[in-house]
């Protein structure tokens, strides 16, 4: 019961952070500091938010990878609000994978869940706020704020968020820039 108690009082959490961003990048009030900071320390202090779910995940690095000028904290939340998603519609059996390298200028995080994947006209929603689609299988589709506000945050960062077309499951690729001091 304590646990039951537990996991539900994380998820209240983590829907209150994500309306609260929601709000302040609709009304341009997202006001954050940069610093120099690896993605991929930043994934793995994300992968460690899901204590019961780190088996599942699986972090495959291109290394080095140059360093970043971000917010942690926030593209730590975008990426939590993805693999978030990723575990929720991907059987408890299967694991999600992620993929860290850098193409050109960009340094990319492919996000593949081995779930049932979602349609073109879902991939054209996903990111648009209170968009949730209930007729997937477990019905748990969240409250359509965790992609929009990873879209907010990432444009932020002068980065994006996207859904790429796979033949199996969904891969959630993000991109951001390196700048010219970075490299």
């Amino acid at each position: 019961l304590l646990d039951s108690a537990t996991t539900e009082s994380h998820r209240l959490h983590q829907y209150i952070e994500n309306l609260l961003q929601a709000t302040k990048l609709q009304h341009g009030a997202l006001r954050f500091n940069k610093s120099t900071d690896s993605i991929l320390n930043v994934v793995s202090q994300t992968i460690d938010r899901f204590p019961e779910s780190q088996q599942r995940i699986k972090l495959i690095a291109a290394t080095p990878l140059p360093t970043l000028q971000i917010s942690s904290s926030l593209i730590e939340q975008a990426i939590f609000n993805v693999l978030d998603n990723a575990l929720r519609y991907t059987p408890s059996d299967y694991m999600v994978n992620i993929n860290a390298y850098q193409a050109g200028n960009d340094v990319i995080l492919d996000i593949q869940d081995e779930g049932d994947g979602i349609t073109i006209d879902q991939a054209v929603h996903i990111f648009d706020l209170f968009y949730s689609e209930n007729t997937l299988k477990n019905n748990d589709s969240g409250t359509g704020l965790g992609l929009a506000v990873a879209k907010g945050i990432l444009t932020a960062h002068n980065g994006n968020v996207e859904a790429i077309p796979v033949t199996h499951g969904c891969l959630i690729r993000i991109r951001l820039p390196i700048t010219k001091e970075e490299q």
